[in-house]
């Protein structure tokens, strides 16, 4: 094996065909990277825990988020998929009590399971951006 030189490595990397055959080569390796690790349910275990770990820092430290959040949390809550908590009227028509422990069971609830995360992913409510 030979070692590369610098100007055979400036050359190659500055050349245009080489550069778009490499560029469509790596796209096409992309996607088939991509579907092989979606489907990975230990990947999909890892991404769910970096990203929910990635909202906890958010609802902790930036106020903006957690407010907007909240907001979809509760209505999650009781008008989701799989309702958290179950609201009921007084004979006055005003809404009963929730209690703190039904709150609190709620969020620990939603912070744990990946279906309403999975949603809000999907749904682009939450979107992450990397920078390179």
């Amino acid at each position: 094996m030979s070692e590369n030189s610098l100007k055979a490595f400036d050359l190659f990397k500055e050349n245009p065909k080489l550069f778009a055959l490499y560029s469509a080569g790596i796209a096409n390796q992309a996607r088939v990277s991509m579907h092989q690790i979606s489907v990975d349910s230990e990947f999909q275990q890892i991404f769910a825990t970096v990203i929910r770990y990635l909202i906890l820092v958010e609802l902790q430290f930036n106020e903006t988020f957690r407010s907007q959040l909240t907001r979809l949390a509760m209505q999650e809550a009781i008008t989701g998929e799989n309702p958290r908590i179950l609201l009921s009227f007084l004979p006055d028509g005003n809404l009963a009590d929730v209690s703190e422990i039904d709150i609190k069971s709620a969020i620990v609830n939603q912070l744990t399971d990946n279906g309403p995360l999975n949603q809000l992913l999907e749904r682009n409510v939450i979107k992450f951006t990397f920078n390179l």
